[in-house]
């Protein structure tokens, strides 16, 4: 597209940024309600993940059983939070990061991983105590 007239150059360069600036940052009241329920659904969720923690700390049996339930919720969460956000929103930085949510279910699956590996070594043979060799 060429541009001769000046005043035309003007009002293109007025309206680019702002236009660009309204598709990379505008939230609207559906999109702002959602991430504040995400937030809250996600704060619930934090206090369940440090009690998964803490139990894991206490060497019960059940412990190994909660803190993957908590993964696992964790993961859903997060899978069903980018899939949402992703979907919905108009917003280049909301669909950003919505993507983003991903990295967070890696993180999420390696420590899945690790827990799963050392759960035989932490409870040899189903015993109901912690290996005493710790």
């Amino acid at each position: 597209m060429v541009i001769t007239n000046n005043e035309d150059t003007t009002k293109l360069s007025q309206e680019f940024p702002s236009e660009t600036f309204e598709k990379l940052f505008f939230v609207d009241k559906k999109e702002e309600q959602l991430l504040v329920s995400f937030g809250y659904i996600g704060l619930f969720l934090s206090l369940f993940y440090i009690l998964a923690g803490v139990f894991l700390l206490l060497h019960r049996k059940e412990s190994i059983r909660i803190a993957v339930a908590m993964i696992g919720i964790s993961i859903l969460f997060i899978l069903i939070q980018s899939i949402v956000l992703f979907t919905m929103g108009e917003s280049y930085m909301i669909k950003l990061s919505g993507s983003f949510g991903f990295v967070g279910i890696i993180a999420h699956l390696i420590l899945l991983t690790v827990i799963l590996i050392k759960r035989d070594h932490y409870y040899p043979q189903g015993n109901l105590q912690p290996n005493a060799s710790e």
